[in-house]
């Protein structure tokens, strides 16, 4: 129906929430009762909903009730499974078989918190039984406000070739907690944001070999500040838009920071095609519980090398990935990627012949029936390891 200047909106009614609250959805909304039907303000409200990441699809129709009331705005959401537990299998880089739980529950309790616990034995290597476990729990509109809130516990051990102690048992705990404010005039999760942190973060190193040296204890409160803008938009099928962060992270042995920038560009919604790209820095003046700051090398930063391949405290690294409909459904899409980097220590170490770079193609299936999980198949080769790499999984590089 054509909406006319005079019409005012009587009411909003929500269809389709079965499990979402209407509080959830009413924050991000920039129309209210009582306002004029306007709409572009309509449609803004509808795409913030969505931008939530918590619905399949969200939609919305104007309803005249009566003669005399005004026009009641119907918002219909399509809600997907908001819970799975798998079982996990990935083959690591030594050829070995990890097995694991994830239990991950979005929308809990209907206001869009998220709980995620998952579990790894990653099999004995050297010696060392290695694992690792995590719970993180997250409440992106703490009481209903503009406030998020994060928790995170976490416990691993892991194998470490010491060059100059020998090999090393290293038991990691992390516990923390983060809080962030969105900035704008709105109040809805969307464009500037400021938040802050703190994590407890304590390791200890055992020779393997008793008759060795162990490295010692390590404990850690590091404290974090970040300043950001989100202004990324959900679609049915894509993501538009961009997403700057800059971190900082401190504490009595290490200053460090970063910066990212992510730019999802959409050049067809009929094809579903996209060009994306990243790129970040950074830079820590020592080292974080006798490990270097940063690394490159795996599925989530150098396609076509081994996790961790590179570590250091000065880093760079930028990826572009071009993606477009497969066949006829918008659901699959074939992608083609190139990642490049370079990590040392020292600034004067950086040489253009030694950056790494990484190229590959692969597939995206969007698995519509659950929150934010596109399964993804790659083949990746890198050209300084000479490496070609398969991976099956189900998290994006971006």
């Amino acid at each position: 129906m054509n909406a006319h200047a005079e019409d005012t909106i009587e009411a909003i009614r929500f269809v389709g929430n079965k499990v979402t609250k209407e509080e959830t959805m009413r924050l991000e909304m920039i129309v209210h009762e009582g306002d004029p039907v306007d709409i572009a303000k309509i449609e803004k409200s509808v795409q913030n909903i969505m931008d939530l990441g918590i619905f399949q699809k969200v939609s919305y129709y104007l309803e005249q009730t009566g003669p005399d009331r005004g026009t009641d705005l119907v918002i219909v959401v399509i809600e997907p499974f908001y819970w799975y537990a798998l079982p996990t299998f990935k083959l690591n880089d030594d050829s070995q078989l990890e097995v694991g739980a994830r239990l991950k529950w979005n929308n809990l309790w209907g206001y869009n918190h998220t709980m995620l616990i998952t579990g790894t034995d990653q099999g004995y290597r050297g010696g060392v039984q290695e694992y690792s476990s995590s719970f993180d729990y997250t409440m992106p509109r703490f009481m209903i406000s503009r406030y998020a809130l994060s928790i995170r516990l976490g416990r691993s051990q892991r194998l470490d070739n010491d060059n100059d102690l020998g090999d090393q048992r290293e038991i990691t705990k992390d516990y923390g907690f983060s809080v962030s404010k969105w900035l704008n005039d709105d109040g809805i999760s969307f464009g500037p944001f400021l938040g802050a942190g703190v994590d407890f973060q304590q390791q200890y190193n055992e020779a393997v070999d008793p008759a060795n040296e162990s490295d010692g204890y390590y404990d850690n409160i590091i404290y974090s500040v970040t300043l950001g803008t989100d202004e990324t938009h959900k679609y049915e099928f894509q993501r538009g838009g961009n997403h700057l962060v800059y971190d900082v992270s401190f504490s009595s042995s290490f200053f460090q920071q970063a910066v990212s920038y992510r730019r999802y560009r959409i050049l067809s919604k009929e094809n579903v095609t996209n060009i994306n790209y990243l790129v970040s820095a950074g830079l820590a003046d020592n080292n974080r519980l006798g490990n270097a700051a940063f690394s490159l090398g795996g599925n989530s930063s150098l396609r076509g090398y081994k996790k961790d391949s590179y570590r250091g405290n000065i880093f760079y690294r930028a990826s572009i990935e071009y993606l477009t409909k497969f066949n006829r459904s918008p659901l699959v899409r074939k992608a083609f990627f190139l990642d490049l980097g370079d990590i040392h220590d020292e600034f004067s170490d950086f040489r253009f012949s030694t950056i790494k770079y990484g190229a590959g193609a692969g597939i995206r299936w969007k698995a519509r029936r659950f929150v934010n999980i596109d399964i993804r198949l790659d083949i990746a080769y890198g050209f300084q390891s000479r490496d070609l790499r398969v991976v099956l999984g189900s998290h994006n590089t971006f």
